[in-house]
């Protein structure tokens, strides 16, 4: 790593000079714009964590982003931005053995659990 020092592995020099850290971990969450922006907003603040928002208004933002350590930064953005249809109707659309990594850890019953919508408590 040409700002730490740390051997990162061995690489051809023109691969190596084409290395770039990235600035930011991106995290995608589905219809962050909602409510659920609130409650992470929320959270980090209590951390006083530095956070940054791109606001769409004053309730609903794009993105955000939070710095965790020095040079260490998340942003978490709003994946229906990107795929404007449900969780549900976005699953469905793939078969099951396209779901290559999570078939990975589970299989059979575990792994059907995974790929159908889930029951959310409303009423708790």
């Amino acid at each position: 790593d040409h700002l730490t020092g740390k051997f990162r592995g061995m690489a051809h020099n023109s691969c190596n000079l084409k290395f770039k850290k990235p600035h930011f971990l991106p995290v995608f969450v589905h219809n962050l714009s909602g409510y659920d922006t609130h409650l992470f907003i929320k959270m980090f603040g209590l951390n006083n964590e530095t956070i940054k928002v791109i606001p769409n208004n004053e309730e609903r933002y794009i993105s955000y982003t939070i710095e965790v350590e020095r040079g260490v930064k998340i942003r978490f953005l709003d994946s229906l931005k990107f795929m404007a249809s449900s969780l549900d109707k976005l699953a469905k659309n793939l078969s099951p053995d396209q779901f290559r990594h999570t078939s990975k850890f589970y299989q059979g019953e575990k792994l059907e659990l995974l790929l159908k919508k889930g029951v959310y408590p409303y009423d708790y």
